[in-house]
């Protein structure tokens, strides 16, 4: 088990484009700010979106503070049922906070960052797998905690989405055999995704494939 804290002074960041609109907004400094440089809106008082988003440059900038800290564990246990060798593991982080302080000029102006997408308090992997003879049998579950969706600043999720801008807990379930017909020669296939979970409503692939539940089969041979 290992217990992290990390602080990065005057780092640098890549901000997403909702970050760069909501730094702009909030800094002291608005709308002279290097957030506010990277938006523009339109200006034509003639045009529908007068005075909309028009383009939102994404680029590296010098920002004032990033920390984090939580715990990373991990165990195994090995064991024999009869003729199968078995084998558990668990593994997995604790994130206690994430921070990110935007503006060089404000010390107190912090974006929390923990609970949005891609950065839950929990996340984790349990292995387990079995083994006799020459063949062997692999599961393995992946889990997230909830999380906030694209988009959405985990410190108004409550007044602007309410549940309908969260994802709940993920789990992902993977199940795969291998058989060494002989020391050249190996049978294996399996199925990812078993339950079939789908990617969440704002992403594309994420936490799993659009595929979907995949099966495979496939023979490996070695002729060295």
């Amino acid at each position: 088990m290992d217990f992290w804290d990390i602080t990065i002074d005057s780092a640098i960041d890549a901000p997403s484009g909702q970050s760069i609109v909501d730094s702009c907004y909030d800094s002291l400094q608005f709308p002279n700010n290097q957030f506010c440089d990277l938006v523009r809106r339109n200006d034509d008082p003639t045009s529908p979106q007068f005075n909309g988003l028009e383009f939102i440059r994404q680029q590296q900038l010098n920002i004032g503070k990033l920390e984090a800290s939580g715990i990373d564990f991990a165990a195994q246990y090995l064991f024999d049922i009869q003729a199968f060798n078995v084998r558990l593991g668990l593994s997995g982080t604790w994130m206690d906070k994430l921070n990110r302080f935007f503006d060089p000029s404000n010390p107190s102006a912090v974006d929390p960052e923990l609970g949005e997408l891609q950065r839950p308090e929990w996340a984790g992997n349990f292995t387990a797998s079995a083994a006799t003879g020459p063949v062997v049998v692999n599961y393995q579950m992946q889990y997230l905690g909830e999380q906030a969706l694209r988009g959405v600043e985990i410190e108004t999720i409550d007044q602007l989405y309410g549940p309908a801008g969260l994802a709940g807990n993920t789990f992902v379930h993977d199940l795969s055999i291998s058989w060494n017909v002989t020391d050249q020669y190996q049978i294996y296939g399996g199925i990812n995704n078993l339950s079939d979970e789908q990617p969440f409503i704002t992403e594309f692939a994420f936490p799993v494939s659009p595929i979907g539940r995949f099966f495979f089969f496939g023979v490996n041979a070695n002729f060295l």
